[in-house]
């Protein structure tokens, strides 16, 4: 599971926060097959990623959690 964190359309890219870890299932499907496809809304793609340094993951986590509630105890 994976919650988007910020989206930017215009990349387009998004920054999510997996619920299990860096042992997902969806994080090593893309490390293991650089033709893995994500759909976010009504956009596909061929995924790729990178990890966020602290300072891009905290300020995008930071945000989120004035917009959802229930994200933020995990935050704090």
């Amino acid at each position: 599971m994976l919650e988007v964190i910020e989206y930017r359309a215009a990349l387009p890219e998004a920054i999510v926060l997996s619920a299990y870890g860096a042992g997902s299932g969806w994080l090593l499907n893309i490390q293991t097959d650089a033709t893995t496809e994500v759909i976010i809304a009504p956009r596909r793609f061929i995924a790729a990623y990178r990890f966020p340094d602290d300072e891009e993951a905290g300020a995008a986590a930071l945000e989120h959690q004035e917009h959802d509630h229930l994200f933020r105890p995990l935050i704090r």
